[in-house]
């Protein structure tokens, strides 16, 4: 190969090199500058505070050791996650709430209760949870309601949603 033409296949690879750096410039800029996804705070069950208070109010109704509860405070207000024994896996969510922000419960094979469920076991842990934390929507308390088999809760990975930035 005469030295012309390694000379010039130097420059055509250089010219490459040089063009394909300018192309991925904004990709890795981009992806530098793009925000982190804050990992989500996993529901810690426990037998403390409002939600010991809660749990045993949901207790009187469906027996002990077959609810668990979860609190979370967000923006001044509480937001609980009754966990609850049951035969088939249902989820029901406060208003305001959706289930993209759940992707535990989302992805989780959990579906939303037949009516007779709505109307009785879903509504009957909601008023005793409400009593319970003297609930109050417009400081932002909010419910979940988490059905399952019990034995299946030790695999739950279920999360708080990343709190809204505003």
């Amino acid at each position: 190969m005469s030295r012309g033409v390694r000379a010039g296949a130097i420059v055509v690879l250089l010219l490459g090199a040089v063009i394909a750096a300018l192309l991925l410039r904004p990709a890795e800029q981009a992806a530098r500058n793009a925000p982190a996804v804050a990992k989500r705070a996993p529901m810690e069950f426990t037998r403390e505070g409002a939600a010991d208070k809660i749990t045993a109010a949901v207790e009187r109704v469906v027996r002990p050791g077959r609810a668990q509860v979860a609190i979370c405070e967000r923006n001044g207000g509480r937001w609980a996650c009754i966990l609850a024994d049951a035969p088939k896996r249902y989820y029901e969510l406060d208003l305001g709430l959706v289930i993209d922000d759940f992707p535990a419960i989302r992805d989780g094979g959990f579906d939303t209760p037949p009516s007779h469920i709505a109307r009785t076991t879903s509504s009957i842990y909601r008023s005793v949870a409400k009593r319970a934390m003297d609930y109050d929507r417009s400081r932002g308390d909010r419910i979940i309601i988490v059905l399952c088999p019990r034995d299946e809760w030790p695999q739950l990975r279920l999360t708080w949603p990343n709190p809204k930035q505003e």
